[in-house]
């Protein structure tokens, strides 16, 4: 009886495939969906929604940043090809993130948000980074980059800060 054995190049185009990217990226909010769907959104469903967002948010932001480490250690560019959706994904879930922490956990009361935000200084570092990510999500497409031409690499490179 042989092995089956995965030839590199099928198990390669699995992997680095933009559909089976998406699907992963997406995941956290069918997860999100189901979970709501189903009653299963813990004992507070609002903040497990925000700390859910925040969190893939963030995940999706360190898998993006480690797509050029990648490229130079191992040689490949494949992954490369991934960094536009991928930052559309961060945007996504800090969008979401941010419209939760406005719209469902303080109906949008500034004064009470206010409140939040003196007793918690550390939203302005995540309000500051969601500002930082507005340009970045607006210029994705390919009208932005060409009129944008070199401008655009730096606008970009504001996503390490």
């Amino acid at each position: 009886m042989t092995h089956l054995r995965i030839k590199p190049a099928i198990l390669s185009s699995f992997i680095f495939n933009k559909a089976t990217v998406f699907t992963l990226a997406l995941f956290p909010l069918l997860r999100l969906l189901y979970l709501a769907l189903n009653n299963k959104l813990t004992a507070h469903p609002i903040e497990y929604i925000e700390h859910s967002t925040g969190f893939w948010s963030l995940t999706i932001l360190l898998l993006l940043l480690l797509l050029t480490p990648i490229r130079l250690v191992f040689k490949t560019n494949k992954q490369i090809r991934f960094r536009r959706m991928l930052g559309l994904f961060v945007f996504f879930y800090a969008f979401m993130h941010v419209l939760t922490y406005l719209w469902l956990d303080y109906a949008f009361s500034y004064d009470e948000i206010a409140k939040d935000v003196i007793k918690h200084p550390r939203i302005w570092v995540g309000f500051i980074a969601f500002l930082l990510l507005l340009p970045l999500a607006a210029t994705s497409n390919q009208a932005s980059i060409k009129s944008l031409g070199a401008n655009w690499v730096k606008l970009h490179k504001l996503v390490y800060l």
